[in-house]
């Protein structure tokens, strides 16, 4: 069985599928802008031998990628420029008045879509983040789902990998279930340390800005749950 990713389009009342033929794909997520499509898939196919068969077995498939959602769109990662600009008053008030408003309206140019995929695990280096901050990822709240939730052993692997010596993963979830799923995973691998664990009503968040989904959770009784996981040192 192979999964997935579909994005339903409200003006057209259509399914347009983001994933090819070959591919499992699961755990989508937007970014906050609206601009991105974030996903895991299992993509990566780099043979190796096992050590008692003397096969060819493939380990580590899971990378990280994001979907452009316009044609003429940046990527999530655009590449780095030095040019200075001077600001405008105008330019800051503009800033200013999208800053006060929560409100993302997603616009996606489906034709190509699936040909505007990037790789972020191969434009990221290794040892180069200082956090990395993942608030309130799709549940799949039924037990069958389960292994499509993004905090699994092989994210873990990555992070790790992409983060510096002492780094930090904030991570932020109102499904209890979940919570308890994170729980889990982290307790199952020594190379992360929960400095800092809450439980609250929305009251009590770390450093981080409230979301959509966090407000929404709110509103049908959820308590929010925030973590601080920091990479163990050499």
């Amino acid at each position: 069985l192979v999964y997935k990713v579909y994005i339903w389009s409200m003006e057209t009342k259509k399914v347009h599928r983001v994933s090819g033929d070959l591919f499992n794909d699961f755990g989508p997520a937007w970014t906050q802008d609206g601009e991105h499509l974030l996903f895991v898939s299992n993509r990566r196919f780099r043979a190796t031998l096992c050590d008692v068969e003397w096969e060819m077995v493939y380990k580590d498939m899971a990378g990280i990628y994001a979907v452009t959602l316009k044609k003429d769109g940046a990527p999530v990662l655009p590449f780095e420029n030095d040019e200075e600009t001077v600001k405008k008053d105008d330019d800051k008030k503009d800033k200013k008045d999208e800053e006060e408003s929560d409100e993302v309206r997603v616009q996606i140019d489906f034709e190509g879509l699936g040909d505007r995929i990037e790789v972020l695990e191969e434009q990221i280096p290794d040892a180069s983040l200082l956090r990395i901050n993942l608030y309130f990822p799709d549940p799949w709240p039924k037990k069958r789902h389960h292994k499509r939730r993004i905090v699994q052993a092989g994210f873990l692997d990555l992070c790790e990998r992409r983060l510096k010596p002492a780094g930090a993963m904030h991570i932020a979830t109102d499904w209890a279930n979940y919570a308890e799923h994170i729980d889990e995973v982290f307790a199952a691998d020594t190379r992360f340390t929960c400095t800092e664990r809450r439980e609250h009503d929305g009251d009590d968040p770390f450093d981080r800005p409230m979301t959509k989904f966090e407000k929404r959770g709110l509103r049908e009784g959820n308590r929010i749950h925030d973590w601080k996981f920091e990479k163990k040192g050499l």
